[in-house]
């Protein structure tokens, strides 16, 4: 059953190629009583979710045996007509690449990144230094637009702008480090109509992804849910896939 466990977990992990992933789908579709593993597999890693986050996936082979042996979700399936469990292996695919091969965190911040914070909007006027720093950042001088917000900090002009630009800044060049403090203190910033600190500081986490970088994002996402702050629609969306 280990083998069958192994396969199985391999190719909603992202682990089979492309040739093996075909002769997978065409498995479930062919053979019942592999659409039957599969389905209890389903309902095993739901049932089991929370502990798979803090242990290894050799635990989850034990817990998977000791549930096999217990025979109770098997028994639920048992009940099912050969046509229902035809087109739940019909389903299968579609429904486990959605729940554990979605995105990644990483890969969920990198598209927000790229749709929403490549480009800061440019205010009309006379140019000055803020001016100058954006057009650096849009022109991807992050090195340039760093200097200039850097030194605007420096001299006691540290405002929630510019605070949240640094942090910008830091996270296109990976100091991530940075980006996380910048966003921490915008967090802080008293009288801010709309503060998004704990937003960007959970786009940074889960761009790094890091250590405990994902469960730190998810408990963020959940306060500016809670809060209504800036990014809430996001992370609405974003929290119940990580």
């Amino acid at each position: 059953m280990n083998e069958t466990i192994t396969y199985i977990d391999a190719y909603f992990t992202g682990q089979l190629p492309a040739s093996e992933k075909s002769r997978f789908e065409q498995r479930c579709a062919e053979d019942e009583d592999f659409a039957r593993e599969v389905s209890f597999y389903i309902m095993t890693r739901s049932e089991l979710k929370a502990e798979v986050h803090n242990q290894k996936r050799e635990g989850f082979y034990k817990q998977y045996q000791e549930l096999a042996r217990a025979q109770k979700p098997r028994s639920i399936i048992r009940r099912l007509t050969p046509y229902i469990i035809a087109a739940a292996a019909s389903l299968l695919v579609f429904i486990l690449v959605t729940v554990y091969t979605g995105p990644s965190a990483e890969k969920i911040a990198d598209n927000y990144i790229e749709q929403k914070l490549t480009t800061l909007s440019v205010t009309m006027g006379e140019e000055d230094s803020i001016q100058t720093g954006i057009e650096a950042y849009n022109k991807k001088d992050y090195a340039y637009a760093e200097a200039i917000f850097e030194s605007i900090a420096e001299r006691g002009n540290a405002t929630a702008e510019i605070t949240e630009y640094l942090g910008f800044v830091y996270l296109m060049s990976q100091q991530y480090d940075k980006a996380i403090e910048q966003f921490d203190k915008l967090s802080h910033y008293p009288n801010l109509y709309a503060n998004p600190g704990k937003f960007y500081s959970a786009v940074v986490r889960m761009k790094r992804s890091s250590g405990d970088d994902v469960e730190v994002a998810r408990s963020l996402l959940q306060e500016v849910i809670d809060q209504k702050l800036p990014g809430h629609r996001e992370a609405s969306t974003w929290i119940g896939r990580l």
